[in-house]
């Protein structure tokens, strides 16, 4: 009896806290070509109006400038981008930043913590995955303090 309740107890507890059948998997990964700094990682969605959560594995940050040139990462954040009328996209919602303070040489790479994002969907079409992308943006220090860029990587 005592080996029945424990068993019960054991499976419970691993549905409660696994994914739910509403979780959903992609894979960010980087754009071809260029010199800027791509984010890889796994993620996992849910859309949960009004959001849509948005779980990244670790991330990893990588350089692909030529050895001798560095990058410096401020931040980056996760959106929802879908694709407009003519041949291009948009991004309608961004999470909040999560800041940092990584300089990346070239060919270096870093790896950032798990981390979840909510992202507000209202006012988009319902379900909101069914026409939209997860999108993660890095921020980067341009020439010193002159300017900011970015460089986007998406899911699949």
């Amino acid at each position: 009896m005592r080996i029945s309740i424990t068993l019960i107890l054991l499976i419970a507890s691993s549905l409660s806290f696994g994914a739910t059948p509403s979780d959903v998997a992609a894979v960010v990964r980087e754009p071809p070509g260029g010199l800027a700094p791509v984010v890889s990682a796994h993620l996992r969605y849910r859309d949960e109006p009004p959001y849509v959560l948005v779980m990244l594995d670790p991330v990893s940050i990588r350089s692909r400038a030529k050895p001798d040139k560095s990058h410096h990462v401020v931040g980056y954040r996760v959106g929802l981008a879908h694709t407009t009328s003519t041949p291009a996209w948009e991004i309608d919602r961004w999470s909040s930043k999560v800041p940092l303070d990584l300089t990346l040489r070239g060919q270096e790479a870093a790896q950032q913590n798990a981390r979840s994002f909510l992202i507000p969907t209202d006012g988009l079409s319902q379900p909101v995955m069914k026409d939209h992308w997860v999108v993660v943006e890095l921020q980067l220090e341009k020439d010193g303090n002159s300017g900011w860029g970015t460089t986007y990587s998406h899911s699949n």
